[in-house]
């Protein structure tokens, strides 16, 4: 350990411990003005303040050691994946890791790789999630509240693997203590909650999940609460989906998501091109340029999938009028003849003649593709189910 880094490793460790000592950084004059910026970035993100953390970002224009320097990737990391931006996230993140391991600096290395796995969660990654949570779930925190982000952890994966028996058992053990977590926990597993709500499409209980958010004042107010809430008005209500740039200054990302939906819901061609290149400038791996979205299944892949004039519940108008003798046979017809991938509820109106409306149209279909597999080989990928060959 170098001497000039001695003062600012110690009030990492303080800030780590919650130690009353920490607060005194502000007025040791062993610290540079970078290291006391840093310190500041991490008391910002304890108070979920990232307008306050992206004008302190911008004021680091200095280059300090290379630990301060791998707690700056770390607090830019921190910053880009609140927003959804995971490329230019896991870089940062990436880059600050290997240096935190290097000064054994375990507490911040956890946080540096929860923020890393929740990026691989949000891009769809699902091969990498699975090689990073051994290394989260097994590290040995002095705090008491790493066993609940352990458990987000383990329900994301367990939301990508479809496992949603798991699912259900984690979250009775975090809502059991729900109350008596701290609100930088809460809302980032209301946030989870939420993605598997969406997983499951069950559009309610995601608007129970944002009055709960709206409770917390560290949380209503920001571009995340407004995007999911734009949308899940839409779903529900059918409320115009729109987005003013002012309020998503710190989020172009989710700003960019809302307005190509827009354009998509109201077929403005011009606008959809232009805001999907934005999107793909952003991170390529999850927009692809011909329009075809590789990240998790979300509110945007639900709006997407359902509005996207390539829809293919439009083509299939032609043989709705079509009876057959049972729902497998109407099944079988529908992947022999289109040879393509179906979601539940293109599924659902192609055989019943109309829209899901209740938790029984779910157990229909359920019970539907479970026969279907008894014959034949079906695949589920990202919300759709496709046939080839038929099972041996």
């Amino acid at each position: 350990m170098k001497a000039k880094e001695k003062a600012f490793l110690e009030y990492l460790s303080y800030l780590s411990q919650k130690s009353d000592k920490a607060k005194q950084y502000k007025k040791d004059k062993r610290l540079t003005l970078l290291e006391k910026k840093v310190l500041d970035g991490w008391i910002l993100i304890r108070k979920s303040d990232y307008a306050g953390l992206n004008e302190l970002l911008k004021s680091m224009t200095t280059k300090g050691t290379r630990v301060v320097e791998a707690q700056k990737n770390l607090l830019k990391g921190v910053y880009h994946n609140n927003f959804g931006e995971l490329k230019k996230a896991q870089e940062y993140l990436l880059d600050s890791a290997v240096i935190l391991e290097e000064y054994d600096l375990g507490e911040f290395l956890f946080i540096a790789n929860y923020n890393l796995y929740i990026s691989y969660v949000n891009s769809h990654q699902i091969e990498k999630m699975k090689n990073l949570i051994s290394k989260i779930v097994e590290f040995d925190s002095v705090d008491k509240m790493s066993i609940y982000y352990k458990y987000q952890c383990e329900f994301e994966l367990n939301i990508a693997l479809e496992n949603y028996n798991i699912c259900e058992q984690i979250r009775k053990k975090v809502y059991l203590r729900f109350k008596k977590l701290p609100a930088s926990f809460k809302s980032s597993f209301l946030i989870s909650d939420f993605i598997y709500n969406c997983s499951l499409e069950s559009f309610l209980e995601c608007r129970v999940i944002l009055s709960k958010m709206n409770e917390m004042r560290s949380f209503k107010n920001t571009s995340n609460y407004l995007f999911m809430k734009t949308i899940i008005d839409f779903i529900l209500d059918e409320k115009p989906i729109y987005a003013y740039e002012y309020k998503f200054k710190n989020s172009k990302f989710l700003y960019f998501q809302l307005k190509f939906l827009e354009a998509l819901v109201y077929d403005d061609d011009l606008a959809k091109s232009k805001f999907w290149n934005k999107l793909v400038e952003i991170d390529e791996r999850v927009f692809s340029k011909n329009f075809t979205y590789n990240g998790s299944k979300d509110l945007f892949s639900y709006i997407y999938e359902k509005y996207s004039k390539d829809n293919k519940s439009k083509k299939l108008n032609a043989d709705t009028s079509l009876i057959f003798k049972t729902n497998l046979e109407a099944l079988e017809f529908l992947f022999e003849k289109y040879n393509k991938s179906f979601s539940k509820e293109e599924i659902f109106e192609f055989v019943w003649k109309r829209k899901i409306q209740t938790q029984g149209d779910l157990t229909k279909i359920k019970n539907l593709i479970s026969q279907y597999r008894k014959k034949h080989v079906l695949v589920y990928n990202k919300g759709f189910y496709s046939s080839s060959k038929k099972a041996s």
